[in-house]
């Protein structure tokens, strides 16, 4: 497959979740997942010193209020940026890993 069949397939699955409207009990199951992933990364002793390095070095601050912007997503955010990976827009993203 061909990188750009690839990246046509991957914006039709983005428009197609876009359109579909985010159950309330979806967005809060995914808000659980995130914490908990997030309460595990600040467990480990050397994911901190990476979630402290990307705070401090890259200005990328996942730490601080993250539960209380976490709990402020609301679907019609989660359908809008969906349909911003759809349409190609870019977004932009930190991770330790």
């Amino acid at each position: 497959v061909s990188p750009q069949r690839a990246l046509s397939a991957v914006k039709a699955a983005f428009r197609e979740v876009a359109d579909q409207p985010v159950e309330a009990a979806d967005l809060r199951a995914w808000k659980a997942l995130v914490e908990d992933s997030v309460e595990q990364d600040l467990e480990s002793p050397d994911n901190f010193v990476t979630l402290l390095l990307g705070r401090y070095a890259y200005n990328k601050d996942v730490l601080s209020d993250y539960k209380t912007v976490l709990s402020g997503i609301t679907p019609d955010q989660v359908m809008a940026f969906m349909k911003a990976l759809a349409s190609g827009g870019r977004i932009e993203s930190y991770s330790h890993e």
